[in-house]
């Protein structure tokens, strides 16, 4: 199991709060956290129940770029919701 720290944002600026480790681990650093590379994703989402099961799974598909290169990604995330 690994932490996760997912919140909405207004724009492409990261939002970095106390709720995440990054200020005790960066301190004044932190402000020096600047975009590296651009990932454009479409994402699709299905509810899947089986028995007393229900599984949220989620494709990501699409681009990390970088300048002119970008390398193709793909993800598959399943989060048991309930049962």
């Amino acid at each position: 199991v690994r932490s996760e720290w997912e919140r909405s944002v207004k724009s492409d600026v990261p939002v970095i709060g106390d709720d995440t480790p990054l200020l005790g681990v960066l301190g004044d650093e932190v402000n020096a956290i600047d975009r590296a590379f651009e990932v454009r994703v479409e994402r699709k989402r299905w509810n899947v129940d089986v028995d007393n099961v229900r599984i949220e799974m989620v494709l990501d598909r699409g681009v990390v770029a970088i300048e002119e290169r970008n390398s193709p990604i793909s993800e598959i995330e399943l989060e048991l919701l309930s049962g």
